[in-house]
């Protein structure tokens, strides 16, 4: 994803391309064996997380985050959507894409100020 993040003084502007975004709906899945149960984090869930994160990782983002530690961020996410744009409830959208902004850039998401959210079609 060469060419896709933009650099200031006080931004970061990278475009992560995925082909799903995965919903906290989604999120917990359940393991049976006999009469044995347990909850386990979905893996497409952990995939997704992983992909995001190391694309921000290779744009520089924990080096560009490295000494903004003690900052506040405003997130802003845009979801360009291909159909169902006003059906799609992008507040679960949000968690685990904010999660791996997260461990990108290692700093705890409750630096979060504000995050502003868009979809677009």
């Amino acid at each position: 994803m060469p060419g896709k993040t933009v650099k200031t003084d006080k931004h970061f502007i990278s475009i992560v391309e995925v082909t799903r975004v995965p919903s906290v709906n989604e999120a917990l899945k359940v393991g049976r064996q006999g009469a044995k149960t347990w909850l386990y984090l979905n893996p497409e869930i952990s995939n997704f997380k992983k992909r995001v994160t190391q694309a921000l990782q290779k744009e520089g983002a924990e080096e560009y985050f490295a000494d903004k530690k003690d900052k506040i961020f405003t997130l802003e996410i845009l979801f360009l959507l291909n159909s169902n744009v006003w059906r799609r409830d992008t507040t679960n959208l949000i968690k685990y894409l904010e999660d791996a902004v997260r461990d990108a850039i290692k700093i705890d998401d409750s630096r979060n100020f504000q995050v502003r959210v868009r979809k677009i079609e």
